[in-house]
């Protein structure tokens, strides 16, 4: 089976908006190259000169088909429009190209980026086929994401870790919405969480995470399944912690009733907000009736915890 790469040129203020162009044309995720040279301080394992801050780009993956051209009529088209309607918004060369790969190389291409790193004060993602040695303190999680996405490695998923490590309880209950490869589940079950339920709807992204899951030794405590936001969420059950590393239209549509599925008071932990729709979010948060009670920024992105008000 082969498959196409579709690479956009950009700039990362525009990462989301082609990411979600991408995801609304069929992509299960996007990759990301290029953009700021992660914080690796302490580790020897990147390579800077495959990080060129001027060489940003966004891609996702597509079968190599009789409908491919469609698509890719179709996203050049939509992401064009999008330039037009957003005049303020920085969108770079806007370049476009295609690779084609096999089923196998397009499983491996990327793992040359995806390198051990520490994400947090304590917690550190490694892939299964990189050797680490941690230090005393240091928390590992280890993840091969196969054909899922999500290394664990974006800025979003670091400050989510990191309000994990701020907020989460010993024994907490936690609910991850959109749970891609497993990492967040898998990182709130190794700071002490006593339940975790991931959901995600891409049936590879499930059972990707549940292999991920029981790799690092939490299948007794954690549940992976497949569901379209909380549909899959029995409605009796609520939860401590909250996680949507999502995008910022995601999080407003799931702030509508997320409160049903959350005890009080409960803290949701929110990201894969770019910094230009992080107004819009915090509206529909507040009018939700969740209190903001942090706000993060790492490079373009913003992450918010809110608490469940009495």
């Amino acid at each position: 089976m082969e498959y196409n790469k579709l690479a956009i040129k950009t700039v990362p203020q525009a990462e989301e908006l082609i990411s979600s162009i991408l995801m609304d044309f069929g992509a299960k995720g996007v990759e990301i190259q290029g953009g700021e040279i992660p914080d690796v301080s302490g580790f020897d394992y990147i390579c800077e000169d495959e990080f060129k801050t001027d060489d940003f780009s966004v891609a996702a993956y597509f079968l190599n088909d009789e409908g491919f051209a469609d698509v890719y009529a179709g996203i050049r088209s939509a992401v064009l429009q999008a330039q037009t309607d957003n005049p303020e918004m920085e969108f770079g060369a806007l370049s476009f190209s295609v690779d084609t790969l096999c089923e196998e190389d397009w499983a491996n291409a990327w793992k040359k980026y995806f390198k051990p790193q520490k994400v947090s004060d304590f917690v550190v993602i490694k892939p299964t086929w990189e050797a680490y040695t941690p230090a005393q303190d240091e928390t590992v999680i280890e993840i091969d994401p196969g054909m899922a996405f999500g290394t664990g490695t974006h800025e979003t998923t670091k400050m989510c870790i990191r309000m994990l490590e701020e907020f989460q309880e010993p024994g907490s209950s936690v609910l991850d919405v959109g749970c891609g490869s497993g990492i967040l589940s898998i990182a709130a079950g190794k700071l002490g969480a006593g339940s975790i339920l991931g959901l995600d709807l891409d049936p590879v992204a499930v059972e990707v995470a549940r292999e991920n899951v029981a790799r690092n030794g939490l299948a007794d405590k954690t549940q992976i399944i497949a569901s379209d936001i909380t549909q899959g969420v029995p409605k009796n059950r609520k939860f401590d912690i909250v996680l949507a590393n999502i995008i910022a239209d995601v999080i407003i549509r799931l702030s509508e009733n997320i409160r049903e599925y959350m005890k009080m008071p409960g803290v949701m932990i929110c990201s894969g907000i770019i910094q230009e729709r992080l107004d819009d979010v915090l509206t529909a948060l507040e009018a939700a009736g969740l209190k903001t009670i942090k706000i993060e920024h790492l490079g373009e992105w913003c992450a918010v915890a809110v608490k469940n008000k009495r």
